[in-house]
């Protein structure tokens, strides 16, 4: 898992990483309109694992991405993918910014936070969407679970809206007694967690991985990354 390594890069070997994944993804092939688009959207990495094999024939080339991983997987992918550098919003911003005139074409998940195609149709850049990839819950792993009943802090990092509900409802069901240090991505994200009795909740400072590794370093060290 990238994120993890990125972690043990820059807080040592030593660091114990949990890996408990609250959703499983399965890909899907939609039939897509009969039509040329002028650009695809990607709001996840799992959106673009999902056409990276050709699965979906007759996509642009051109990718619009809601962050930088998004857009390397894309490029790794064969797109030519700009980064919105941030989330939804962001994403939404840069495309009505930079004089797209669509059609466009919104590959994602069948859960997300936001009305991506909805916001820029309204726009006047005309979007549709596809749904290629669902995400079914899954349980906390053994190893998850017996750490969240310890008495150690226990620092969670939460990338989506939908797995921090997830975790929020997890929690409730295994009698969780650790300490917990809830790192959230957004304030969106942050939503899912306010009604946990956490005792520290963090708002990463920009929707980007490596601001949610700056955020674990802060609360880890109890410096302030600069």
């Amino acid at each position: 898992m990238r994120f993890a390594s990125l972690l043990t890069q820059r807080l040592g070997a030593d660091l114990v990483i949990v890996i408990s994944p609250l959703m499983a993804v399965s890909f899907l092939v939609p039939d897509l309109p009969d039509r040329r688009f002028e650009a695809v959207l990607f709001t996840s990495e799992a959106g673009v694992a999902a056409v990276a094999d050709g699965r979906l024939a007759g996509l642009p080339q051109t990718a619009l991405c809601v962050g930088d991983a998004t857009a390397e997987a894309a490029r790794s992918a064969g797109f030519k993918a700009q980064s919105a550098g941030g989330d939804a919003g962001a994403l939404i911003r840069m495309v009505t910014a930079t004089g797209q005139r669509g059609p466009l074409l919104h590959l994602r998940g069948d859960n997300v936070t936001g009305d991506v195609a909805g916001h820029l149709t309204a726009a006047g850049i005309e979007t549709e969407e596809r749904i290629v990839y669902r995400q079914s819950p899954q349980p906390l792993t053994p190893s998850a679970t017996a750490l969240l009943r310890g008495s150690t802090p226990v620092i969670v990092p939460l990338f989506s809206s939908r797995s921090a509900a997830l975790f929020a409802g997890a929690i409730a069901t295994i009698e969780a007694r650790a300490p917990l240090l809830l790192v959230a991505l957004s304030p969106a994200v942050a939503v899912e967690i306010r009604h946990l009795d956490a005792a520290l909740t963090r708002v990463a400072a920009e929707p980007r991985a490596v601001s949610m590794v700056d955020t674990i370093i802060e609360i880890v060290t109890g410096n302030p990354m600069p």
